[in-house]
């Protein structure tokens, strides 16, 4: 875990109804709050398979999930004033993921542009990604993800 990890993780530390770390038969949750059904997962990798198991066994759960991706993961994207755009046309897989989980309406993907500079202590660079749900989707949509600035 990164310094940006562990600094997301403390900012829940002391807030009410937040438990950081805690353990949900035999599974870690970066951060969870029960009276809100929220977990909040903090993660610097795309690993597509880990971020998919995790997020069907926690809306499984019941649990609703945001997961907040550095801004590295993005990194292979250009972003322009509302989405971020494959480069090529080569499947990434922070695009299989969103594509993946669209449909999944307790699933939040956010993006951290500050994760670099703020490392972790601020969420003013907090972006919404937006993908587009499949069965509207067109073989273009897949390269681009719009997103909207998060307002707390």
């Amino acid at each position: 875990m990164t310094e940006w990890h562990y600094r997301w993780i403390e900012r829940h530390h002391n807030k009410p109804g937040w438990q950081v770390e805690h353990i949900d038969e035999g599974r870690r949750y970066d951060c969870f709050n029960a009276g809100r059904g929220l977990v909040v997962e903090v993660q610097k990798a795309a690993k597509y398979e880990y971020i998919l198991e995790k997020t069907r066994e926690i809306i499984r759960k019941g649990y609703a999930l945001n997961w907040i991706l550095h801004a590295e993961i993005m990194s292979s994207l250009e972003r322009k004033a509302d989405s971020f755009i494959a480069k090529d046309r080569r499947r990434l897989v922070i695009l299989d993921l969103l594509q993946e989980l669209s449909e999944l309406e307790q699933v939040s993907f956010f993006v951290d542009l500050l994760a670099n500079s703020a490392k972790g202590k601020s969420s003013k660079g907090l972006l919404r990604l937006q993908p587009v749900v499949k069965n509207v989707a067109t073989y273009s949509d897949y390269y681009e993800v719009p997103y909207i600035k998060h307002e707390k």
